[in-house]
């Protein structure tokens, strides 16, 4: 199994306008690793923000697990007669047994 790409991460931001006393709330997607979600954020950050807008913050989230990371979890959940993986989304659902 690789360590690469193994979960992939959606990217939200929070932007502040204070002149005109607003917030609003951004999901830049869904990216393959960590490291391209925060690059996607910095990007964002330079070439997009319009004027007055500012950065708050942002959040990263587990968004899915790779298929090798599914294949794997289910087969483990089969064997231990457990209920497996509805899908590769995070949070994690259960079939129904």
């Amino acid at each position: 199994m690789t360590n690469n790409n193994l979960i992939k991460f959606r990217a939200n931001i929070t932007l502040i306008n204070l002149k005109q006393r607003q917030q609003v709330e951004r999901d830049l997607g869904t990216f393959p690793h960590r490291n391209a979600a925060i690059n996607a954020v910095e990007e964002f950050k330079k070439h997009q923000l319009g004027e007055g807008w500012e950065l708050a913050n942002y959040r990263l989230t587990p968004a899915e697990m790779s298929q090798e990371i599914f294949t794997f979890f289910n087969k483990v959940q089969e064997r231990e007669k457990l209920p497996k993986l509805k899908n590769r989304n995070i949070p994690l659902e259960f079939e129904d047994n």
